[in-house]
């Protein structure tokens, strides 16, 4: 009877190591080990050679290039980085890199809608025909945007006769103003609507940039 016990509990501390070195013991399986290459996420694609809008390579990130940060509602850290990037590109009037940035955010974010409207912001003061189409497009997703940036958007269609009840160029101005005048009563700590709003007022001086720079 002693040496059946004894037997007993010898089985059962052999199968507790075992347990235990497979649980413990056992490196954690690597990743890199898959044959097949993991999918592309929506957080990172696979970028262009060359994106549809501006027809330039995706931007790089440059580290502490700006210190601009303005929030906006995106669940991608790329797309609200390279939007950053190219707010400090476009208040340098540096059009061209401020679109190609802008346009490379969208890499990330395709229905982002402040990453529209600052693109077609850039693409018009780079002279090019397109910046409605991109503007269209923020209005398209304004419903992901928040009542802000919903009237960011909402001023620059209307400055641009694409939102009703405008219809010269002075008559879109004066509502687009109004409209900003709004939003920063509502919210007085908005420095976009600020910036736009003092840009609207300076008609074609552009706080010194040209149209084409």
């Amino acid at each position: 009877m002693l040496a059946w016990k004894g037997l007993t509990m010898m089985l059962i501390r052999c199968s507790t190591a075992v347990f235990v070195f497979l649980v413990v013991g056992m490196p954690p399986l690597r990743a890199d080990r898959r044959d097949a290459d993991p999918p592309v996420t929506a957080d990172k694609p696979k970028l262009p050679a060359k994106m549809p809008m501006t027809g330039l390579a995706p931007a790089k990130l440059v580290p502490n290039l700006c210190l601009v940060r303005y929030r906006i509602s995106t669940t991608s850290p790329e797309c609200q980085a390279f939007f950053d990037q190219a707010l400090g590109y476009f208040y340098s009037y540096v059009w061209m890199e401020a679109a190609r940035s802008f346009e490379t955010a969208l890499q990330y974010d395709p229905e982002c809608p402040m990453a529209w409207w600052g693109l077609s912001r850039a693409l018009e003061r780079w002279g090019k025909k397109d910046h409605t189409e991109a503007l269209l497009k923020a209005s398209k997703f304004q419903d992901r945007a928040s009542h802000r940036e919903q009237q960011l958007i909402l001023a620059r269609m209307q400055e641009k006769g694409q939102a009703p009840g405008v219809s010269d160029g002075e008559s879109r101005k004066r509502k687009a103003i109004a409209t900003l005048d709004n939003l920063i009563a509502l919210y007085d700590d908005d420095e976009e609507a600020w910036y736009y709003r003092a840009q609207l007022a300076g008609g074609e001086r552009l706080f010194g940039g040209q149209a084409s720079s």
